[in-house]
């Protein structure tokens, strides 16, 4: 039993945030001027500790006593929460609904921790749909404090001494500018037979966020996670799903689509369109789905000979090719740390700057963007336009 499903049956909210966690998150936000309120915490709070150690105009606490006093429902702390500009607190995870529906009451600005299951919640989901909530930097797997008395299957102990479990948990907030994260690389293909489409639903089940196709535009559903790696430029949050595959009913999904117009295509003024078609397709193909110049030649029919001989022909389409490549070289670095798949794209699309990293026998291959190795050499050209070996 996962450490969130038996604290539920046990109605267990004892999981302490490490001060870790709280810096490497909290380090994002400006409280300065900010009457900030702790108020599920104690004197002992590693929250407080934070925000003794930083510059706030008031830090205001409160939080349940052991004689069931001061939790975040009662009037001594819907008091002070009238007073807050901002609330940052771990509340008890049981409780979250109504914690946060209290929050949304009095219109406050708030930086909480939540469970990453939280966005399946109806009331959640609609205002992280919206925009009116967002996630923070630093979400996944973190590791909290629980009392010695607890029985959990597998604890870990940090350096203090203190039993600690594993949860997958994110920060919420609304606090500050809204902030996503950089557009996903997508690699994968499309294959209706490795992307079943659920019983219970029009949409395709999409396993992991890696597995995200690049060229499907329909509904997709998938994995809770992808929400820390969700761009509005890029993907459109219709809803959350209980699908059935198969006759079996599969975790709770995100749906989402693909966004028309992603992020690469809002700024036409940046690249020139030509009187040619296929010169424009050839240029949105290498900058929306991250294919060598081989296969996006191939993704379009354009031969390889005759995309150079328009390269030769027209120093503005070179221009725009070359500019096409810069940008997507540069999504790739921001989205390449720790992440391996980014470093075989790059390797293959620019071996010349990034191939000796990678072992490219291990990089992307045409097989695997849904090419075999003869469609890189395509010889077709256009009539009348000169034709000129490959450099």
């Amino acid at each position: 039993m996962r450490a969130l499903d038996r604290a539920d049956a046990l109605k267990n909210d004892e999981f302490y945030t490490q001060l870790d966690d709280i810096e490497s998150e909290l380090g994002y936000y400006d409280f300065r001027d900010k009457v900030v309120f702790c108020n599920c915490d104690g004197p002992q709070s590693k929250f407080v500790e934070y925000f003794n150690k930083i510059q706030v105009r008031e830090l205001l606490v409160c939080g349940l006593r052991d004689d069931g006093t001061g939790g975040f429902e009662s009037d001594e702390s819907i008091a002070m929460l009238k007073k807050a500009d901002v609330v940052v607190t771990n509340p008890p995870f049981s409780l979250l609904g109504s914690f946060l529906g209290q929050l949304w009451e009095y219109d406050k600005r708030f930086v909480v921790l939540a469970p990453s299951t939280i966005l399946t919640q109806g009331d959640v989901f609609g205002h992280f749909k919206d925009g009116s909530v967002w996630l923070g930097r630093r979400n996944g797997a973190m590791d909290f404090v629980v009392p010695d008395s607890d029985d959990y299957h597998s604890y870990g102990v940090d350096a203090a001494g203190n039993r600690t479990v594993s949860v997958g948990a994110m920060w919420l907030t609304n606090f500050g500018d809204p902030y996503y994260p950089d557009e996903l690389v997508l690699s994968a293909m499309y294959d209706a037979e490795l992307y079943p489409k659920y019983d219970s639903y029009d949409a395709i089940e999409v396993s992991k966020v890696a597995a995200i196709p690049m060229d499907y535009m329909g509904e997709m559903g998938v994995p809770v996670s992808f929400a820390h790696k969700y761009n509005p430029k890029q993907f459109e949050l219709i809803d959350h799903h209980d699908p059935i595959l198969g006759g079996e009913n599969l975790f709770k999904r995100i749906l989402i689509r693909r966004v028309a117009q992603t992020a690469h295509q809002t700024a036409p003024d940046r690249f020139p369109v030509f009187d040619n078609p296929r010169k424009n397709e050839v240029l949105d193909i290498l900058r929306t789905k991250h294919l060598p110049i081989g296969w996006a030649c191939k993704f379009v029919g354009v031969g390889r000979r005759t995309f150079y001989a328009w390269k030769d022909a027209d120093p503005d389409f070179a221009d725009a090719v070359e500019m096409a490549r810069a940008e997507v070289m540069a999504a790739l670095i921001r989205q390449s740390e720790g992440q391996h798949q980014s470093w075989k794209i790059l390797s293959a699309m620019f071996r010349t700057e990034f191939g000796e990293h990678v072992d490219v026998s291990v990089g992307v291959t045409p097989v695997l963007l849904g090419f075999t190795d003869a469609d890189d050499s395509t010889q077709e050209t256009d009539p009348g336009l000169p034709v000129q070996d490959e450099a």
